[in-house]
């Protein structure tokens, strides 16, 4: 079959780290065109790589638009971080723990811009039944930089994780790594997790407190694979395979989103619905 043709909205950081490194590799996949504002140079010979999608992908279809993305004072459905990195780390609650009972939530705009499009947030999701003691928080902010931020906080009857740092596969993009690299996405020891147990677990670094008789030690984090997105998505649309991220999952975080600002802005809690 022929490649399938891929268009890209910007020609900017995430495009070039989280995007393009991840669909050149596939055969399947074809970069037909990009939507980038800046219009083409006139002489490409002088501009330095990186700058512009005309320079580095000559053969590509190249479209302009005027968006005022969160420069604005009004919003508009689908701006702001709570549909950016919002929708990942909502949906990696939905996978886990499925629909809430109830949204509370907050946002800020933290960039000395007077707007109601979000660049702060924090959603509490409260669930029901046999969940009814989960407290779900999700937090980001774009303005307060940490060296090592806050990933993961996991707090249970039988034991806790905390893990800290952002994507490898991020900061391996940036340093000029490919996809296809040996040892990329995989995480040095040094930055996995700390898993505490009331009971022994399988891990090599593992030790018992002798104090409170727990286990303590670092939990061994899985390859990152960006490059699978890209190839389950190929697969579903040739009809050789099942997307493992069903548009009704989808379809759910949006709802959170749409909750979540309808509770920020009402300054209550809403029920799933």
């Amino acid at each position: 079959m022929a490649p399938l043709n891929v268009g890209l909205m910007g020609y900017g950081f995430s495009t070039k780290s989280f995007h393009l490194p991840f669909i050149l590799p596939n055969p399947d996949l074809n970069v037909y065109a990009f939507l980038q504002r800046a219009e083409a140079p006139s002489n490409p010979s002088g501009v330095e790589p990186g700058k512009h999608c005309t320079v580095d992908y000559p053969k590509a279809k190249h479209y302009r638009t005027p968006d005022d993305g969160w420069t604005s004072p009004d919003y508009e459905p689908g701006n702001g971080m709570l549909y950016g990195l919002g929708s990942h780390t909502i949906d990696q609650a939905l996978l886990l723990f499925g629909r809430p009972k109830s949204v509370t939530a907050f946002y800020r705009s933290l960039r000395g811009v007077e707007s109601k499009t979000d660049d702060t947030f924090t959603v509490i999701l409260q669930y029901g039944g046999e969940l009814k003691h989960l407290v779900v928080t999700v937090k980001t902010t774009v303005v307060s930089p940490m060296k090592l931020p806050l990933k993961f906080l996991v707090r249970g009857y039988k034991g806790s994780f905390v893990k800290y740092g952002e994507d490898l596969q991020e900061s391996q993009v940036a340093k000029g790594m490919k996809a296809t690299d040996s040892g990329f996405g995989i995480e040095d020891s040094e930055s996995y997790g700390v898993l505490t147990t009331t009971e022994e677990f399988d891990g090599k670094s593992q030790k018992q407190d002798e104090a409170s008789g727990r286990f303590v030690g670092s939990y061994p984090s899985e390859k990152g694979d960006y490059v699978g997105f890209y190839t389950d998505l190929v697969a579903a649309i040739h009809g050789k395979g099942e997307l493992k991220v069903k548009p009704e999952q989808s379809r759910d975080g949006i709802r959170i989103i749409e909750l979540a600002r309808e509770s920020a802005d009402k300054g209550v809690t809403v029920p799933f619905s």
